[in-house]
């Protein structure tokens, strides 16, 4: 069975090596779970691996300013800006699986 794994936008591969952007928000449930280790994609082209360390599941209004901080993002608007671009326009209720990750390793094996 293959890895799960998670796939960013070039853009992001840099945030996520210096530690400035430890989640990632999916649109609709994902199922990954805290302790499992992850594949880390740019565009599909394998980067690292990564621990998940929490998974959870919220409406967009319950998403603070704290949350974007911690993705990456210096806003709460920037960040809907840029899921807006992935995803297209959604509203309030939308559920949103937040996934927040530990890098290990970059272009290695996984860990045993």
């Amino acid at each position: 069975m293959r890895m799960k794994y998670l796939n960013f936008e070039r853009d992001f591969i840099e945030m996520i090596v210096e530690g400035r952007k430890r989640s990632t928000i999916r649109l609709g449930r994902k199922e990954f779970f805290p302790g499992e280790v992850v594949e880390i994609t740019a565009d599909g082209e394998h980067i690292g691996y990564a621990e998940i360390e929490s998974v959870e599941v919220r409406r967009w209004s319950e998403f603070t300013e704290e949350d974007a901080v911690l993705d990456g993002f210096e806003s709460l608007e920037a960040l809907r800006d840029a899921l807006e671009r992935f995803y297209g326009p959604f509203g309030d209720d939308e559920e949103f699986t937040r996934i927040t990750f530990r890098l290990l390793f970059l272009d290695s094996e996984p860990p045993s």
